[in-house]
């Protein structure tokens, strides 16, 4: 793996904020840890569930880099279910595809964002993972962000979505200003 694309998933919750450096040394043990998992999930639970969840983590990926939101939108299962963390309005679950985009709609209203970029595509079994860059707009003004977004996949559809946070206080200081 290059030193640019060893993202993993983020702990949700910081009381002490790790210096840079021990962010990016956590964030690369952790992309390890989830590739060396997912390379043994694979072999014990089937290739064709992998398979499956790449396919439906790279449409939406596609549809996301050309802002294509019909296709965003057709890879959410009916009752897809949106978990955020954090200390801010939106934090929790919203259950139900319409639930799920009227939370993304409201979020993006606070606090504007523009993806710049998925750095990876992950998956497993029935799961897939993305590495996204995004340019988020705070009281502070614009910052750029690591997002890990975990996905359970069913059929061809997501059915569940995490999304971590690079630093969550930002979000949460972004999503709860008046």
């Amino acid at each position: 793996m290059s030193e640019e694309t060893t993202y993993g998933l983020l702990a949700h919750r910081n009381t002490i904020q790790p210096s840079s450096d021990e962010r990016s040394d956590r964030i690369r043990h952790l992309s390890l840890i989830a590739t060396e998992s997912s390379k043994g999930l694979t072999y014990a639970a089937g290739v064709d569930d992998t398979v499956n969840a790449r396919e439906v983590a790279e449409r939406y990926r596609d549809a996301w880099l050309a802002n294509d939101l019909a296709g965003i939108i057709d890879c959410y299962a009916d009752d897809f279910s949106l978990h955020y963390f954090g200390n801010n309005p939106w934090s929790g679950s919203h259950t139900g595809k319409q639930a799920a985009i009227d939370t993304l709609l409201a979020v993006g209203a606070k606090a504007p964002r523009r993806l710049l970029a998925v750095d990876e595509v992950l998956a497993g079994p029935n799961a897939a993972v993305l590495v996204a860059r995004e340019e988020v707009t705070t009281p502070e003004g614009p910052i750029v962000i690591r997002r890990v977004l975990r996905y359970r996949v069913r059929g061809s559809h997501f059915v569940d979505c995490w999304l971590y946070e690079e630093d969550q206080a930002v979000i949460d200081r972004a999503w709860s200003s008046p």
